[in-house]
């Protein structure tokens, strides 16, 4: 939504209502401002955030899970998969957000843990729970399957809903006051950020495995996961 440089609209401003509020138009960009520029260091997370929940939304449709070979039959579990390992990467992102400065280092976890306190903090039937051990060591992501795709899915809509009409309309006062609300992470999630912590594995190196042609035949070749394996993955390459 634009103000040009005339004064005039790019829409009608006397007709098209607030999607949230149902109310008229009263924030738009003004001739010459971007997304990036008026939203500033809330932009890049926040259109991860909703280039994310957009996937979601729209792998549900025939046309395009059809596409990949899915049938009706495989749609439930499809979007729990997907689900999931978004709430697993927002929690196992934790260690990117500092309770020092109380500021996220990472846009697209930041998304990811947004979407899912969305999830955890508007339910009403308890489809997603973060359950600790007796100890405190460890916890498990409990994600109901069937009720994650009625409730769930309408909460993914209106989340979707929500970021998309903020940067439509240039809401920047809106935007900041709900992606601060789901990005701040409570003593719940600093618990669970501190498990994560202890648990943490040394980064993974990724070797390449070769093919060789034989006698008549390819030969798979495996190398270690270590820093010998890549080397001798590539020298043999």
């Amino acid at each position: 939504f634009y103000k040009n440089k005339d004064g005039s609209f790019n829409f009608d401003s006397a007709s098209v209502k607030n999607l949230l509020t149902n109310e008229e138009i009263t924030t738009w960009y003004e001739e010459g401002e971007t997304w990036n520029g008026k939203f500033g260091d809330i932009s890049a997370s926040i259109e991860e955030c909703r280039a994310d929940i957009c996937g979601f939304w729209l792998m549900d449709f025939k046309e395009v899970y059809e596409t990949f070979g899915f049938t009706d039959a495989d749609r439930v579990t499809n979007f729990w998969v997907s689900v999931m390992a978004q709430l697993r990467k927002g929690i196992l992102g934790l260690p990117l957000f500092s309770p020092e400065s109380n500021k996220w280092g990472q846009a697209h976890t930041q998304g990811a843990f947004v979407y899912a306190m969305y999830l955890y903090k508007n339910q009403k039937t308890g489809f997603l729970r973060f359950d600790l051990n007796e100890d405190n060591t460890n916890f498990t992501i409990h994600l109901d399957r069937d009720l994650l795709y009625t409730e769930g899915r309408e909460l993914t809509k209106s989340i979707l809903q929500m970021i998309q009409t903020y940067k439509s309309v240039a809401d920047v006062e809106g935007a900041r006051h709900f992606y601060s609300q789901y990005s701040a992470v409570d003593e719940e999630f600093i618990t669970l950020r501190n498990i994560v912590l202890a648990k943490r594995q040394p980064r993974r190196i990724v070797g390449s495995h070769n093919l060789f042609l034989g006698d008549e035949t390819v030969v798979f070749k495996t190398y270690e996961t270590n820093h010998i394996g890549v080397i001798r993955s590539f020298q043999a390459r």
